[in-house]
Order: structure tokens, then C-alpha cells, then sequence
């Protein structure tokens, strides 16, 4: 039983989608399963709170691997609301 995965013709890098799933046998069949597509990315933390004008060490920070959409979602909101100063405050 040959199975085939497809998309609906667009591409989508990030949210909620579905991908399609047919058979091409002699009885041919598909459906489309929903799917949501994160992006992890290796991201520079904090270990802990930092105060301000203090000069940052390597141990300081930390890489971390994180889910950036939320991310994304924060700075569309703060340019639609216009509230764009502050860009380096804390997310979430």
C-alpha cells in the first residue's frame, strides 16, 4: 500500500496546518491530519536577573534550545500596538 504525504499548496513555516495523506491503490483514499509547526531555535538566557550596567560574562548566560513563536507573537503585538521602545524587555 504506496503512501503519499501532501500539502495544500502553500508552504507554512510556523502555526496550525494540515498535511494530507493518500493512498494511490487500486483503492485510491486520502485525509488531512492537523498539524501545528513550532520553531526551535538555540536562544542566549540569563541564568539569573541581571542589574543594570552590569557587564555580562560567559557566565552570565547560558544557550538554550526554545520555541520562538512565542516570541514572534510578543513583538507583533507590541509593533501593532505601537509600542515600540523597550524591544529588549522580557517577553513573556
Amino acid at each position: 500500500m504506496p503512501l503519499e504525504a501532501f500539502s495544500q499548496g502553500y508552504e507554512t513555516r510556523q502555526g496550525r496546518s494540515t498535511v494530507g495523506i493518500r493512498c494511490t491503490d487500486h483503492k485510491p483514499w486520502s485525509l488531512y491530519v492537523p498539524i501545528t509547526i513550532n520553531n526551535f531555535k538555540q536562544v542566549v538566557i540569563l541564568k539569573q536577573a541581571a542589574t543594570r550596567n552590569k557587564i555580562l560574562t560567559e557566565a552570565d548566560i547560558s544557550l538554550v534550545k526554545m520555541n520562538i513563536k512565542p516570541f514572534f507573537i510578543w513583538l507583533f503585538q507590541r509593533f501593532k500596538s505601537g509600542k515600540r521602545q523597550n524591544i529588549d524587555s522580557k517577553p513573556i
